[in-house]
This record gives C-alpha cells, structure tokens and sequence, in this order.
C-alpha cells in the first residue's frame, strides 16, 4: 500500500534527473529495470495553477459505447470504476487497438482526484505511450498524484523533472531547509547539482548530506549516488545506501541489490533485498524479485508481480512476462501475451523488447512481416540497442521491408559505432 505524501511533498518544484539505460546487445539481455524517459525543460506554472490542464474530453465518450458495467459508473463520477476499466483496457493483450480509451478513462479517473490514476497517466506521458512526450505535463500529473497521497508520485515527480528557475525557488527551499525539512535540502541540492547558470556542487554535498542527517531516506540515497560520481570509498558509498533501506525507502533497497549483485554477493542476500525492495512498492524491485521468483520455479508467482508491475507502465516489468512466454513456447509457437509484453516494453522504451519482437516478426512462419520488423529494429537502434542497429542497417541497405534506405542505412550504421562496433564504424566510413 502506498504511504501518504506528507504535507509538504505536495508544495514542492523539483528538478530535472535524468537516468541514462545502457543494455548490452544480448536478445535476452537482464539490466536495469528503469527506462531512461525523454525529458526536457519547461516552465513551470505559477502555484495557483499547478493543477495539471488534462486534455478536455468529447461530449460523449468513447467509453461510453464499452458493453461493461463500469463505463456508466465511471461517467456517473465512480473514479475507482474508471481506473480499473482503464487499466482492464490498457493490458488487455487481446485488445491493444483499446488503449485510447484507456487513457480517456484515467484522464476521467484523474479528474476524479484518484491518485493512482494521475499517476499511471504521468507515466503515460513521459514515456509517450499512447501520446506524444509531454514531460511538463507527466510532471504535474505526477505532482497531483502526490499531492492525492502517492508516495511514488512525489519521487517520480522528482526523477521526470521540473522546469523552474533556481531563483524562484531557491529562498523557499532554503528557508525550509534551515527549519529542518528534508525534503526542501533535498530539493535545493539537486538544483545545485543540476542548474547549468548556478551549480555549486560543494553546497549541494552539503545540503544532500543535511537532508540524510534529517533522516530524508531519499537524501541518503542521491547522496551516495554523488558520492560514487565523486570516487568515494566504496564502503562509504554503500553505508549511505544502506542507512536509506534501513529506512525503509525502496529504491535504496533495489539500489543496494544491484551494487551487491554487481560485486557478486551471495544470492539469498540479493534476493532478500528486492524482495523487501517489492515490499516497500518499488516496481524496479519487484521486477528482479520476481526474476529470482523465476529462477527458483516459482514462474506462476513471477509472473503475477510482472504483470502487475506492467499494468503499472513499468517496461521491464512488460518485457519479463513477455520472455516467460517466449521461454515457454516451442517452434512456432506464440501466445497473445509475448506479443503484448514486447510490445508494450517497446512502448516504454526497453530496447531489447523492440529488439526481440523484430527477429519475432522477421522470422514468423509461414508469414514474416518485415516491414514491421525494420520499424522495431529502427526503434530499438534509436534506444541503444546495438544488434538492432547492425540489423536495422542491411534491412535498410537491401530493401528489406521497405525502400532501399542508404541514408538510414547509414544513420544505423553510426549509432552502432556509438555503442561501440568498431566494424559498424568501418562500415559507416563516407
């Protein structure tokens, strides 16, 4: 269950962080759960119009044809009915062409102050699912989740970005700060991490540090990760993530996982933490608990935490269940929900989803679509997978699929030598 936001989370600008994905070129690659999103900098409104401005809805909507129950009730102002119908809709892997009408009835759930709702439909926008990606309008959206007591909303708020000048706000988050909130140091620190005209990264270690010591588990966290940027001892590094999991902050956990997986821990220790990570709610822990889940035989209890994480726009979370039914399928054989996953993870932006359902599409018997294939090749390249884009290339070179392509062919061809293909750099030689 989600904690409530305490009363200042709801009040609070935060600043853009940006979180790069690198994957390797694996076709059944296991990374990092969290998905670089695609933001940028925009102004933010003035306080009295903080409100996110969703997008108005036709006087009859589309739901409102839907041969299910919860349509009449979600008009009739049942915002529960509306978010259940939504989420029905938007992972119905028979049903993909209904996901515009999913995002109709969050848009109403969200208007109907449902919290989750606001929330899935921030994670929406900022990954551009459905819809082109707003990311000052995921960032409102995410706030008003925050502001309806979704303790996640608050950080993913955070994580997608504000667009604010420091002037603005730095006085408040100062004053605040000196009077013991957390949160405010946590918000000026990263603003002076981050804001290109005044960063002062010696008053953010500061100010990320008075945050940590408020007991800001958040704090904690952002303050090993800059510690690590820094060259800090590695003991130094981990003591602070660990204080933030002691505390019960979940990404902390995860975190801890990763970096004790990475060093080669004992594996009931790293299991142990994205279980407490998945008990804490964070969707990036319970995606790796449930790969453990999987690991052990447990597929049926997997695969449950992945669909659920799915249904919470969490691309990894897609991209697993997706590959539990691609391990489990023989020949030919294929099931909706593969389909779906890969599909939905492309969506939101894992790589190696567009990369997979590309050689699905490019091999299907009797019946390959390839022109369907060079588009997800084409995707996945632009995320940073590098088979894609050695793939992507001799499709476009031949005219697989499409039109000859030399200029694609060629644009394919640099970005697998950025991502480090020394014959690909060869190749894309003028």
């Amino acid at each position: 269950m989600q904690k409530k936001s305490n009363g200042n989370r709801g009040k609070t600008v935060s600043i853009l962080i940006v979180a790069i994905l690198a994957l390797g070129a694996s076709v059944f690659f296991i990374g990092r759960n969290t998905p670089a999103p695609d933001v940028s900098e925009s102004k933010a409104p003035p306080e009295e119009e903080r409100a996110p401005e969703l997008a108005t809805p036709p006087t009859t909507p589309a739901y409102a044809d839907l041969d299910d129950p919860r349509a009449a009730q979600c008009e009739a102002g049942d915002a529960e009915a509306c978010h259940e119908l939504a989420t029905s809709l938007a992972f119905d892997a028979e049903r993909p062409e209904d996901l515009p009408i999913s995002i109709e009835l969050l848009t109403r759930a969200c208007e109907l102050e449902r919290g989750q709702a606001c929330h899935d439909l921030g994670l929406v926008y900022s990954q551009g699912v459905g819809v082109p990606k707003d990311p000052e309008q995921a960032r409102q959206l995410l706030e008003r989740a925050c502001e309806l007591g979704q303790e996640q909303s608050c950080t993913d708020a955070r994580n997608i970005g504000a667009g604010t000048t420091l002037a603005d706000y730095a006085p408040q988050w100062q004053q605040s700060c000196d009077e013991g909130d957390p949160q405010a140091c946590l918000d000026l620190g990263i603003a002076l991490l981050l804001n290109e005209d005044a960063a002062d990264p010696t008053r953010a270690e500061e100010l990320l540090m008075r945050a940590c010591e408020l007991d800001g588990a958040e704090g904690c966290l952002r303050l090993a990760e800059l510690h690590e940027e820094l060259g800090r001892p590695a003991a130094e590094v981990q003591a602070r993530i660990e204080k933030a999991c002691t505390a019960d902050f979940g990404p902390a956990c995860t975190a801890l996982a990763d970096r004790l997986k990475d060093a080669g821990a004992e594996q009931p220790r790293v299991d142990a933490l994205y279980a407490r990570a998945c008990e804490l709610d964070d969707v990036n822990g319970c995606s790796e608990h449930a790969v453990g889940l999987a690991k052990s035989g447990d597929l049926a209890a997997a695969r449950t935490l992945w669909q659920e994480g799915c249904e919470r726009w969490h691309g990894y979370s897609c991209f697993h269940h997706a590959r539990s039914f691609l391990e489990t399928a023989s020949g030919q054989e294929t099931s909706p929900e593969m389909i779906f996953g890969f599909e939905r993870a492309c969506a939101l932006n894992v790589p190696v989803a567009c990369y997979n359902l590309a050689i699905f599409y490019n091999t299907r018997q009797p019946n390959p679509d390839f022109a369907r294939g060079r588009e997800l090749l084409s995707r996945g390249c632009e995320l940073g997978h590098l088979q894609a884009c050695t793939f992507a290339a001799q499709m476009r070179s031949a005219g697989q699929g499409g039109p000859v392509d030399a200029a694609g062919a060629q644009d394919a061809l640099e970005r697998a030598c950025e991502l480090g293909d020394a014959r690909a750099c060869a190749r894309a030689q003028p």
